[in-house]
């Protein structure tokens, strides 16, 4: 019993140590729990940010094969249109060119009818 009577004076040291300890360790946890707080912050921001940018970048990507697309669409179309038009010219003209020819085979047909009579 005389071992528990030398240790005594000792235990409220030891008791105050330890509650500074814990005192010490709930501040850190406090500080650590408070920059993880605001590094997920900062990292929400940036992530937010970035998808930001990612997604102007790809509707500028999108605008632009938008206007290419109209482009090439637009071109086609008048070479279609072109070669329509310049069928429908040569479709019109070889009509009047088969006129013509009948015309002339109806003339020459009454040339040949009347050659026998002179």
């Amino acid at each position: 019993s005389s071992g528990i009577n030398a240790e005594w004076p000792l235990r409220p040291g030891i008791t105050a140590l330890r509650q500074d300890s814990e005192r010490h360790a709930k501040e850190l946890q406090a500080k650590y729990e408070k920059k993880m707080k605001v590094l997920r912050e900062e990292l929400e921001l940036r992530r937010k940010t970035e998808i930001h940018e990612i997604e102007e970048r790809k509707n500028g990507q999108i605008n632009t094969l938008m206007k290419n697309h109209e482009k090439a669409f637009s071109d086609i179309k008048n070479y279609y249109n072109d070669i329509t038009l310049n069928n429908l010219a040569l479709i019109n003209s070889l009509k009047e060119n088969v006129e013509d020819m009948k015309k002339k085979e109806k003339s020459t047909d009454c040339d040949s009818a009347l050659i026998p009579l002179l």
